[in-house]
């Protein structure tokens, strides 16, 4: 028999003056859609293992609201890829900060209409119709 595998045990990792900046100052969730700042969401996103989809869900349950997925995933995209710019905190603290500190432009989904496909021809099937139309 093989001795047990041994267990690495993960050392706790060490904050970054990114990740405490965010937590000292965007800590508290807004409970409604227009006074969510990217520092927020930036921070949603570090606290739930840097995943866009754990993030827009986090987002969602938050706020107690939809947010049109497509649209919000290339705008979280879009904020992680300018908020990677700042390597140096120090030299860039002010831009950093003011990118924080500027409103989401994430939208609440509207419900959609669903469109039905064309009436069917005489004699010939089309279950889709008739399972749409229930």
């Amino acid at each position: 028999m093989r001795p047990p595998k041994k267990r690495r045990v993960s050392l706790p990792e060490k904050i970054g003056k990114h990740r405490q900046f965010l937590m000292e100052n965007y800590s508290l969730f807004p409970e409604e859609m227009q006074d969510l700042k990217n520092g927020h969401v930036l921070l949603l996103h570090v606290e739930n293992d840097n995943s866009v989809a754990k993030t827009i869900k986090a987002v969602t349950e938050r706020l107690q609201c939809v947010v049109q997925p497509i649209k919000t995933k290339s705008q979280l995209q879009s904020l992680l890829n300018q908020a990677k710019k700042f390597k140096d905190f120090n030299s860039d603290k002010e831009r950093y900060t003011t990118l924080c500190s500027q409103s989401t432009t994430f939208e609440p989904a509207t419900p959609g209409t669903v469109t039905l496909p064309e009436e069917p021809q005489p004699g010939t099937s089309n279950c889709k119709y008739f399972l749409l139309k229930l």
